[in-house]
């Protein structure tokens, strides 16, 4: 009789680490394919543009980049090290206000991240401000909004056009 309990015990146990070893595996594979299903910035910025006819949107610059690295705190008001990802198409000759800023903070709500993007567009009106006023109707029609854990800037004359398509993009992840 002892040994009936001690086989069933011995098998019970068994059964039991084969569950929970299918079970941490399972979990693993789910955390992985959400890490690989989810765009970049670059990535969200390069489809965006590699379909569009916004000419203006000429440079870019990404996360890992040393220009956006460098840039990051004039731009956006927050450090490099505060970012998990991030990207910025602009117009490269500086005399269009064009822009299209994709952001995501490490530990920020989306309220304060986008709060940061609104003093962006702060910033813009002040920049063109007498340098080239026709750009600021544009600046004052930006949208900033928040996808998928991504703070989106876009200063363009097309915004309705570029903001469904970038939450397109986001959303086919």
């Amino acid at each position: 009789m002892n040994i009936k309990r001690i086989v069933t015990a011995f098998w019970s146990f068994v059964i039991l680490i084969s569950v929970c070893s299918c079970s941490f595996d399972n979990n693993e594979k789910e955390e992985s394919s959400a890490t690989a299903n989810s765009f970049t910035a670059e990535e969200i910025l390069t489809k965006l543009l590699e379909k569009s006819d916004e000419k203006n949107l000429d440079s870019k610059a990404f996360f890992d980049d040393e220009l956006f690295v460098e840039n990051c705190g004039n731009l956006y008001g927050i450090e490099y090290s505060q970012l998990k990802d991030g990207g910025i198409a602009y117009a490269g000759s500086g005399g269009y206000a064009d822009e299209i800023s994709i952001i995501k903070a490490k530990d920020m709500s989306d309220s304060v991240v986008l709060s940061l993007l609104e003093k962006r567009v702060e910033r813009r009106v002040q920049d063109f401000t007498g340098y080239r006023p026709t750009e600021i109707a544009k600046i004052e029609n930006s949208s900033c909004f928040v996808s998928d854990g991504f703070a989106v800037l876009i200063i363009s004359d097309n915004v309705e056009k570029l903001e469904k398509r970038i939450k397109f993009i986001i959303e086919q992840r």
